[in-house]
């Protein structure tokens, strides 16, 4: 078993989202609270995770989201997404999720494309 505290959480901000995250240290998986308002990634842009399979419940609040050359679909509390490594979105509403990736979640693999 392994137990991250609050107290070990990261914290990511950016003008629109805060992202809390718990390093489990693990190979396969990890876990993060973020919390929007307004647009991510902002910009009209899309992100992009280029290597994770990224599962969000939405803990609280409601939105869209949108998928590239694809669809927009609105979520409400209680919800859950998946959304494919590489498959490019952004999201608008206010909101908090706790987001699950496998692999794990790191900087480099994320990018906003237009």
């Amino acid at each position: 078993m392994k137990l991250v505290p609050h107290s070990q959480s990261q914290l990511h901000a950016s003008p629109v989202s805060e992202a809390r995250e718990y390093p489990i240290d693990d190979k396969e998986i990890d876990c993060a609270l973020v919390k929007i308002k307004g647009q991510y990634p902002g910009n009209d842009k899309f992100a992009v995770n280029t290597k994770s399979k990224e599962l969000l419940f939405v803990v609280e609040g409601e939105g869209t989201v949108e998928i590239k050359n694809s669809e927009v679909r609105k979520f409400d509390q209680y919800d859950t997404i998946l959304i494919e490594a590489g498959e490019p979105y952004r999201f608008t509403g206010n909101v908090s999720f706790c987001i699950v990736c496998t692999p794990p979640w790191s900087p480099e693999q994320c990018k906003n494309v237009d």
